[in-house]
């Protein structure tokens, strides 16, 4: 008797009965089938594609990063012959600015002498410097156009 109750449906559609088209077609199984491993084989494709792309990047970093790892050290051994050339250059005008060389090249070379005590002439300069600024001729201010116009408008009165 329960088997019977299972078995009755309620309202006027007649109950749809499942049936899978590819459970007895032997063709469209087939086909089914290649569909399917056709989709695998394309995300094992996009899959292998990805990592492709992803390991090219990787190694293209990697040699910029190689690349400016160079240049920094090219830059820093440039930099430290630089420093090598300014103190080399820096002794060198040390030994010119020397002032018992500077005498003896003045004498030896350029047979100069020491002046007398009354060849001497001491002159005083004043601590301050004063400037001179001239004062603006008449032509066009290449300040702002308000400027421009205010000081016609000022040289009318």
């Amino acid at each position: 008797m329960l088997a019977e109750k299972e078995k009755y449906y309620y309202g006027t559609a007649a109950p749809k009965i499942d049936y899978d088209v590819y459970e007895n077609n032997k063709v469209l199984k087939a086909k089914k089938r290649y569909k399917k491993n056709n989709k695998v084989k394309l995300k094992a494709v996009f899959c292998i594609l990805i990592f492709f792309v992803s390991f090219t990047h990787i190694i293209y970093m990697y040699a910029q990063i190689t690349e400016m790892d160079y240049k920094l050290n090219k830059d820093n051994k440039e930099l430290n012959e630089q420093k090598n050339d300014n103190i080399r250059l820096s002794l060198e005008i040390q030994k010119h600015l020397d002032l018992n060389r500077i005498r003896d090249v003045a004498q030896a070379r350029l047979d100069m002498q020491k002046p007398d005590k009354h060849q001497i002439i001491y002159v005083n300069v004043p601590k301050t410097d004063f400037t001179e600024i001239p004062e603006k001729e008449g032509g066009i201010n290449k300040g702002s156009l308000f400027s421009y116009v205010e000081d016609m408008f000022s040289n009318l009165d």
